[in-house]
Order: C-alpha cells, then sequence, then structure tokens
C-alpha cells in the first residue's frame, strides 16, 4: 500500500491509554531502560536469580498501584476492590484493544516477568517462547470462582513469596480431589456441595490450564506474601481488531501472539524502527508523524 493511502490507526477509546497511545506516537517512547542490555542480564540467570528480581520488582508497586474495583471477574460477592494489574494487551467489549495502561509505566518488569516465565518453561520442557498476549498479576487475593470466557488456549501460571496454601483449584469431572463450597456459586452448587477437581501448586513452577474452566484460588493466610502472575492470549476476534502497530509493541516487550506469520502487511520500515527504540527504551527524534500510518 502507497505510504500517501495508508489508513489512520483507530486510537484506544480509554482516555488514559489514549493519551499514552498519543504519548508513544508523538515521542517513541515508552518510558523503560534500554532492554537489549537487560535482556541480556536476564538470559545469563538462572529462574533462581529471575524469580527474585520479578519479587523485589513487584514489592515496590505501592498498594494504590494495585487497587482495582473493575475487575469484578475475580472478586467474591461481597469485596468491593482486588490488587491487580494487567500488563500488554487488553480487549473489554467492543473497543479497540490496546496497551494496558499500568504496561506504560511498569514496561521494563512486563519484559522481566516474561524472562522469568520463559526461564521456568524451558527447564520444564515446554516449548518456547511461551504464547501470550497479556499478564494479569495479583497480590495476595484469593481469587472468587470464576472462568475466562474471552480468553484462548491454554493460560501459564506461576506464584511467588511466603505462604501456606493459596493452590490453584480446577473444577474436573474426573478429578481426584475434593472442594466444598464454602458458599453457593451459581452454575456450580450449593454451600457445602463437593466439587471434584484437581488442585494445583504453582511456586516456582509453570502450571497450565484452560481458563474457559471453573477455577478459583484456595484459601492462605491474610497474613502471607502472595503474588500470581498468569499469561493468557485475549480471543482470537479480540487479535483481529487489534492494531499492526499495538502488535508490533506487544512483540518488542517480549509477548508472542498466536496470529499467524505473515497474515498482516508489514509496518514501515521507519515505523518498525521507532517501535523497536521504543521498546528499548530509546526516544526517536524526528518530524515524522508515526500516530498517522501504520503501513
Amino acid at each position: 500500500m502507497p505510504e500517501d493511502d495508508a489508513p489512520t490507526p483507530v486510537l484506544p477509546s480509554n482516555r488514559l491509554a489514549r493519551e499514552k497511545m498519543k504519548e508513544f506516537s508523538g515521542t517513541g517512547t515508552i518510558g523503560m531502560d534500554p532492554l537489549p542490555e537487560l535482556r541480556k542480564v536476564w538470559a545469563s540467570k538462572t529462574s533462581s536469580e529471575l524469580y527474585e528480581d520479578v519479587l523485589q520488582g513487584l514489592r515496590a508497586i505501592p498498594n494504590t498501584t494495585w487497587r482495582t474495583g473493575a475487575v469484578k471477574i475475580l472478586r467474591s460477592p461481597e469485596a468491593s476492590y482486588c490488587l491487580v494489574m494487567q500488563l500488554g494487551l487488553t480487549c473489554k467489549g467492543h473497543q479497540e484493544p490496546m496497551l494496558a495502561v499500568k504496561t506504560w509505566t511498569h514496561a521494563w518488569l512486563t519484559s522481566l516477568i516474561l524472562a522469568y516465565l520463559n526461564s521456568l518453561a524451558a527447564e520444564a520442557g515446554f516449548q518456547t517462547p511461551l504464547s501470550g498476549t497479556s499478564l494479569r498479576v495479583t497480590k495476595n487475593h484469593e481469587a472468587h470462582w470464576h472462568q475466562h470466557d474471552d480468553n484462548t488456549g491454554l493460560q501459564y501460571m506461576t506464584t511467588l513469596g511466603d505462604f501456606a496454601g493459596g493452590e490453584t483449584f480446577i473444577v474436573e469431572e474426573e478429578g481426584q480431589e475434593v472442594m466444598e463450597l464454602k458458599q453457593a456459586v451459581e452454575g456450580l452448587g450449593l454451600a457445602g456441595q463437593k466439587i471434584r477437581g484437581q488442585r494445583k501448586d504453582a511456586r516456582r513452577r509453570i502450571i497450565t490450564f484452560h481458563g474457559r474452566k471453573l477455577h478459583c484460588t484456595c484459601p492462605f493466610l491474610d497474613t502471607d506474601e502472595r503474588y500470581a502472575i498468569t499469561l493468557f492470549s485475549c480471543s482470537n476476534k479480540g487479535l483481529e481488531r487489534t492494531s499492526t502497530l499495538t502488535l508490533a509493541l506487544l512483540n518488542e516487550l517480549g509477548f508472542v501472539s498466536s496470529e499467524p506469520a505473515g497474515q498482516r502487511p508489514a509496518l514501515r520500515p521507519q515505523l518498525q524502527k521507532a517501535v523497536a527504540k521504543a521498546a528499548s527504551g530509546f526516544k526517536v527524534n524526528g518530524g515524522e508523524n508515526y500516530r498517522a500510518r501504520e503501513c
């Protein structure tokens, strides 16, 4: 497609994310330290060393950043908020898929988490890099029974911190373990009913399950410290609506989408160079209006 005839991408409808995309379009930076050098360091580390790096990064984030009342699917009916962050791609209804707002302020941590997950996965014999467009990170949160109908494929999960319990229980009709419901759960059973499934411990390891299966967090003490990280893929419909520019930024951060290679026209070389510089922490100079065109 000739450059002069290239379409103008639709900016995300979320105000904060839209402003961040405008900022990137004008400056070509998402405000992180140079990633190439960081990735060299991460590649030389063991998963145990990366574990400590990720844990330190998560601990440095104040609760005011974690706290949200928006993620209702993870909360019990009586809870008004939880400590959750989403990083990477977010797809909400018919809105333009976009980078979650906190990705822009925690970009280096996003890439570090992906490096850690892939290190764990490689040690366990998984094919790497793991496929996923988004990260959900929770702090000290006992997730209520829920399922993710809008996700596709497997979810990859690990946990960090000092805690007892806190496994993930996944409903399976032929499961060998049993959990008693504390209260009635719509579509699952009444209080006191016993549910069959599988209890998986994700401490310092990758566990996998399909997000469309009902699952919850097993109890752990309020005084414990527990972080849970889940890598997942937005629906194929969401990916189809995601701009090429946003996908390029995701790739530079270390996400790997399930979209077949070559399905989209390539970014113009100048814009691809800007994306690479941005994800490496360098400011892009010059008069080019990167917001104007994708192809």
